[in-house]
Parts: structure tokens; C-alpha cells; sequence
């Protein structure tokens, strides 16, 4: 994959292993009053997983990783937000209209909203902080985000000098984003019309960040403002639900922490919304499986990830606070279509028909996951109940048929079968024997030796001098719409597209459906590409990711597994601690 793919790689990977909890609705319940404990502490096991996953990183541009992305949602706000269902709704913008080429969407922002040191939130602040994320200087590797906004991309590939943007574009204010204080609205300009871009606009790249507490150079690329964010009686900076109230580093003895408090200057407080948790606190474990054996020995904490990797899991699956929801995650292997052997339709079918993932998920994954042919995961609007695996094939593969493919490679090939290497990243123990189990059902079926290789954080581009030639992939939703699991990997000009696919009558449907307003008309367009993606093999699906999660009985309220990697903001408001 692509050098810029890293840091996604390590947020899907990681996704994994949090398997956050998440949760939403439309219409949040509110508690009684009887109903509620007197402490409203809200304490949440997050397992370390890297500085930029950390929930200490909160730099609503930058942060990524599940712990990162949660915590950044609820300390700044974005113009829209999903509910539990994954769809979009109003949040910081009450309202918005789209011009009838769809070039151009107007939001009308809520009145009265204030950051968390009382400060008013105009249409100004959330432009600059989407320049921001965009712009050259601060070089966020997650601008793509806002990919859709007409010369977003362009500008950042400028250049930087003295935190300053140089080149033909030098800011995408007053030009593709423009704000307008006095009428309290922000209209975006795009590049083309893109039915997926309320969607996009729900990840914390469009969230508004307080100007004035950002400092540093390159606007503020060196993080040491974030050090500052807990500043003053009610925290600077944010304009979400909750503000930092503390941070506490790691020590020999206890873990990391973040404590966050409601932030009374929160325009829901004013629309008849509640927060009923008083504190929230966000323990970093350190180790893999730290976490669930700080729940299990700590009865405060109400909630902690688990991972199939875990020693703990099957005891803790008979317990009451146990629970599994299907992530908006998949994984599978990747052939590079320009390397020997996947330069050749053959050989990528006899690979992807080979493997029987039912046997792997049951053997090695303790049916912990989901054996799967989907591009779309199930959970996501999108999602093909119709559609089939090559050749029809379950999920079984199809050991057989693989090896004819396999032969019809040879044939045309003089006989020679090329050396083979599977490039893999992040690879805990688990991992590593569902690695040995792809080996050897590809021995026992084609005959081939496949060998491992785990390079050390290094990407291999077919300019490299050892390019891969398959690698194993993870991608979860980044924003909820099948454009992100199917034209952004798979579209022959799609940024991270690094097996270099090409299925043009793909494409077509993809570049159509990308392009619609709406979703009832997108989604056949999409089904029919991911089938065809399929039956070419842009790329070998193996399973839809399951989250594995501990709640405690007492926390009440909308939190149900939503799957997506972020905590959709309504749970907050119906979530409460119940007496015990």
C-alpha cells in the first residue's frame, strides 16, 4: 500500500484489537431522576495502541484510531453527526440546502454555540479549522477527508514555509469554503457532486477547533497546544459536549488518564439536552490484554474492549456485561495486479478460491468473526444479501476449482511457478496463525510455498526494489457510506487503490453511483460494481470483523454496539449510570 496508508493501516489494525463500543439514537431516552446513582463517573479502559491512537491525541485533524476518533467527538463539535442507524442528522449546523447541480451545499449553524471557555462558535471557525485540516502546513495524512471539496486536494500538495501555505493555492477560504458570520452560514463549493459528502463530513476533520487555542508552528503541527486544552475553570479549545478537565500521565504504577466534564457553555444544554454523566474518564491500559483484567479486577470501570487475542475472552463471553455486535470492519488479501502472479486473473481466483475461511474462522478464530465474500460489510447501507462469491463459491473457497485456475496460470506461464511472498503488518498471535493457515491451505491446494514477510512499518510500492506481491489488508468505515468501502479502494484513481485493480465497467458504476444524491439510487449501482469487483478479484475478502466489548449492567441508556469506530453523540445524552 501507499507510504500515506500506514497511518490507516494502523488505525484499522488497532480497530481490531479496541473493538470500540459505540452507541446513538434518534430519539434519546431521558432518565428519571430516581433512576440515576449519585455518581455519575463514567470510567472506560482504553487499550494503548500508539501515540496518534492514543485518546490523548486530540487534535481533531490528526487524531485517528478508535480511541482517538471517540474522544475528538466529544470534545468538538461537526455540522452533522451520525445517529445509531448510521445515518446522518443535524448537529452543530440545524439545517442545510444543496444547489440543484450539487456543486454547492449551505449549512445554517445553531445559534448561541459556544466553545467550552464560553467563546462563540461562528461559521468562520469551522472554515479555518477545514483549512487547517487541509492545508500543506500542518500536513495531516487525514485531509483526504475532505477530499471532495473543490481544490482541497490541490492545496494540500502545496508547499509550506514558515507556517505559511505557498503555491497557487494558499487557503481554501473565500474560495471553495465560505463563511459568513453575520447570516450564520457556511457554504462549501465542491469539486463535483458527491452523494457521500454529509457523510465524510462526520469525521473530526470538519469538527471546529477555537483558533486562539492553537499554537505553535505550522499551525500547531508541533501538538503542544493540545498540552494546554484543560486550561482555565472550563478547558480552552473545544466545542463539543465534554472539555478536558485533566490529564495524568503514565507512572510505574497506574496508567495513563483523561478526564473529561460536561461542557457547560454546550449548545444542547440549551435545546432541552441532558448530560447526566458528570465525569468521564479514560484509562490508557498498556499492554494488550491489560484491559479486561483492569474490568474484571476493578468493578468502577463500566466499559472495556476485548479482543479475540485475549486470554481472558471466553471466560468473560458467559458473563452478563459480555457483548458482540458486527463491526463495520473487513478483512482479506490483496494481490498486486502488477506483479507476478496476480498480473493474471488466474492465479488471483486460484489464491482467493483456496482459502476456506469457515475452517480458519472456526479453527483459529473460535468463530469469533465473520467468514465473509462482502466489500460492503452487513450493518452498512449498501449492504448485497445477493451477492455471490467467484464462481458462486461459499465461503468455503473452492480447493478444486482453485487448482484448475491454478494450471490454466501454469499453462500460459511455460509451467513455472513464481516464488510468492505475503507481505503482512501488526501481527499478534492470532494473526500470525491465521497467516500459517493461508500457507498451508495454499500448499495442500495449489502446491505453492508461500513465504511471510513482516517489513518493519516500510510499505512496498512497485517502484521499490522488492515490490509485494499480495499482503493481508483491514478497513473499517471511516465515514458511513458504501463510497468507502467500494470507490475509494477499488476505483482505478482511488487514493488508496495500491493493488492497482482495474475493473472499468466498475468504475463507470462507481463514478455514477459517487455522483448521486440518493441512496436508493446509488446503492444497485454499488452492488453491481462490488460484484464485479469480485468476480475479477480487485481484491480476496475473508471476514467482516465482530466487536467484542464489556458494559456493565449498571450504565443505561442508548449504548448499544454500533460498530463504526466512533461514539454516535445522542448516547451521551441518554447514557447514565443506574443505581445499583
Amino acid at each position: 500500500m501507499r507510504q500515506q496508508h500506514t497511518r490507516q493501516l494502523i488505525r484499522l489494525a488497532v480497530l481490531f484489537a479496541t473493538l470500540a463500543l459505540l452507541a446513538g439514537c434518534n430519539l434519546p431516552r431521558q432518565a428519571k431522576q430516581s433512576d440515576l446513582a449519585k455518581d455519575q463517573t463514567l470510567k472506560m479502559v482504553v487499550p494503548y495502541a500508539g501515540t496518534d491512537q492514543s485518546p490523548f491525541a486530540l487534535d481533531p485533524a490528526t487524531a485517528y484510531g478508535a480511541a482517538g476518533v471517540q474522544t475528538t467527538s466529544l470534545l468538538f463539535d461537526g455540522l452533522v453527526t451520525i445517529d445509531r442507524n448510521e445515518h446522518i442528522e443535524p448537529w452543530g449546523a440545524i439545517a442545510w440546502t444543496v444547489s440543484p447541480d450539487g456543486l454547492e451545499y449551505t449549512f445554517v449553524l445553531r445559534p448561541n454555540q459556544r466553545f467550552s471557555d464560553g467563546v462563540a462558535v461562528k461559521p468562520s471557525d469551522y472554515a479555518w479549522s477545514m483549512d487547517r485540516a487541509a492545508s500543506p502546513c500542518l500536513g495531516s495524512s487525514l485531509a483526504y477527508y475532505l477530499a471532495a471539496i473543490r481544490y482541497a486536494t490541490a492545496f494540500s500538495k502545496e508547499t509550506c514555509s514558515s507556517g505559511q501555505a505557498q503555491g497557487n493555492i494558499t487557503t481554501l477560504i473565500s474560495l471553495s469554503i465560505l463563511p459568513d458570520d453575520s447570516s450564520n452560514t457556511l457554504t462549501i463549493r465542491l469539486a463535483q457532486p458527491a452523494g457521500y459528502f454529509l457523510a465524510a463530513l462526520s469525521y473530526p476533520t470538519s469538527y471546529a477547533l477555537e483558533r486562539s487555542a492553537v499554537s505553535g508552528a505550522d499551525l500547531g503541527k508541533d501538538g503542544v497546544w493540545v498540552k494546554y486544552l484543560s486550561t482555565g475553570p472550563t478547558g480552552q479549545g473545544g466545542s463539543g459536549m465534554f472539555y478536558v478537565a485533566s490529564t495524568t500521565p503514565a507512572n510505574q504504577d497506574t496508567p495513563a488518564r483523561l478526564t473529561l466534564k460536561p461542557n457547560p457553555h454546550w449548545w444542547g444544554l440549551r435545546s432541552g439536552k441532558t448530560l447526566h454523566f458528570t465525569e468521564i474518564d479514560l484509562i490508557e491500559s498498556s499492554a494488550q490484554t491489560a484491559y479486561s483484567g483492569m474490568f474484571r479486577s476493578d468493578p468502577t470501570i463500566a466499559w472495556t474492549a476485548l479482543s479475540p487475542d485475549d486470554p481472558d475472552i471466553n471466560a468473560m463471553k458467559r458473563q452478563p456485561y459480555y457483548h458482540a455486535q458486527p463491526a463495520l470492519t473487513i478483512s482479506g488479501i490483496a494481490f498486486n495486479w502488477k506483479i507476478t502472479p496476480f498480473d493474471d486473473i488466474n492465479a488471483r481466483k486460484a489464491f482467493c478460491l483456496a482459502i476456506n475461511r469457515d475452517q480458519i474462522s472456526q479453527q483459529i478464530y473460535q468463530s469469533l468473526n465473520i467468514p465473509s465474500w462482502h466489500l460492503v460489510p452487513q450493518g452498512m447501507d449498501g449492504y448485497n444479501a445477493q451477492l455471490k462469491g467467484i464462481d458462486d463459491a461459499q465461503t468455503t473457497g473452492n480447493a478444486s476449482l482453485a487448482r484448475e485456475y491454478w494450471q490454466r496460470y501454469l499453462a500460459a506461464r511455460g509451467e513455472k511457478a513464481p516464488a510468492v511472498k505475503l507481505v503482512t503488518w501488526f501481527t499478534p498471535q492470532i494473526t500470525k496463525a491465521a497467516m500459517a493457515a493461508y500457507q498451508q491451505q495454499w500448499l495442500q491446494a495449489l502446491g505453492v510455498i508461500v513465504t511471510q514477510q513482516t517489513p518493519p512499518g516500510v510499505i512496498y510500492l512497485e517502484g521499490n526494489p522488492n515490490p509485494f506481491q499480495m499482503f493481508r489488508f483491514i478497513w473499517a468505515a471511516d465515514y458511513p457510506d458504501p463510497q468507502d468501502f467500494l470507490s475509494q479502494l477499488f476505483r482505478s484513481d482511488a487514493p488508496y487503490n495500491t493493488q492497482s485493480a482495474s475493473v472499468g465497467a466498475a468504475d463507470t458504476l462507481m463514478k455514477q453511483a459517487d455522483a448521486m444524491p440518493d441512496m436508493s439510487q446509488r446503492i444497485p449501482l454499488y452492488n453491481q460494481a462490488e460484484q464485479l469487483l469480485i468476480d475479477n478479484v480487485a481484491v480476496c475478502p475473508l471476514f467482516q470483523y465482530v466487536n467484542h466489548y464489556a458494559l456493565r449492567t449498571w450504565v443505561k441508556g442508548d449504548f448499544v454496539e454500533d460498530a463504526r469506530g466512533l461514539f454516535p453523540n445522542d448516547a451521551w445524552v441518554s447514557g447514565y449510570i443506574a443505581k445499583q
